[in-house]
């Protein structure tokens, strides 16, 4: 049988796995915070700038081109401080988000006072909601000492209703179901023009030391999701083409 060589795109491809159809924000990735090569099949994220910052934000996200849509990704992540998280996000840009992350609290019922240093507190699912400058932690669920986590979310009739998968293979809801049209173009007060993503990232507001490996990250939009809903294994990250996408969203 004949060959077919591959096409540049294929080999670009291979060699370039934050390529189209990732988006970045203001940059280009670059070895300093996001890393293919130290856990094959993984994105290495290192965590810098909070969700708000214009400037470093670790994040990289796929545009969702259907009022119906689902993501998932699978997180390995250790936080030990509230200043760090890693998770999955729905992104219109710095004033409106929501976000999934595994993060790190205090005992439960005690506020925040350090015990981070002293080998305390606990693991951490926190679902935050910000729209035009507000921020609100909807919810905080307990995970226990589990380092990897497969979070995802739902999109449908201008509702995004996140979940964890349990230790047991379950899925479970993390929050209520929260009002996505708020990451529309047509939101809010100010001119506004790039449309809703979903995607990952990784925060560290102290010493941006702090990494989070991520794998198997789907983005299905246009119909309903049909992830699987028990452990397995889980594929890489696979662009379509080579090419670069970076956005400037806010």
């Amino acid at each position: 049988m004949p060959t077919h060589p591959q096409s540049s795109r294929q080999l670009a491809h291979a060699a370039d796995p934050l390529g189209w159809p990732w988006s970045t924000l203001r940059a280009a990735p670059d070895p300093s915070w996001t890393d293919t090569t130290a856990r094959p099949g993984w994105i290495r994220l290192r965590g810098r700038h909070g969700p708000e910052s214009r400037w470093a934000h670790s994040l990289l996200a796929r545009r969702i081109t259907e009022h119906r849509a689902g993501a998932e990704v699978t997180v390995e992540a250790r936080p030990d401080s509230f200043t760090r998280a890693a998770g999955l996000v729905l992104w219109y840009d710095t004033q409106s988000y929501l976000a999934l992350d595994v993060t790190w609290a205090e005992p439960e019922g005690e506020g925040q006072r350090g015990q981070q240093w002293r080998g305390g507190g606990r693991t951490v699912l926190s679902l935050v909601e910000r729209d035009e400058g507000s921020t609100r932690q909807v919810a905080m669920v307990d995970v226990g000492t589990e380092s990897a986590f497969m979070l995802g979310v739902t999109v449908e009739d201008g509702v995004a209703r996140f979940w964890h998968l349990g230790s047991d293979g379950a899925r479970r809801s993390v929050g209520p179901g929260l009002d996505f049209t708020q990451l529309s173009d047509d939101h809010g007060s100010r001119l506004r023009f790039t449309g809703a993503m979903a995607g990952i990232h990784a925060v560290d507001l102290v010493d941006a030391s702090f990494t989070a490996d991520f794998t198997g990250f789907r983005l299905s939009c246009g119909q309903r999701s049909r992830f699987r809903k028990s452990r397995g294994r889980q594929d890489p990250p696979s662009p379509t083409s080579s090419r670069l996408h970076t956005a400037n969203l806010g």
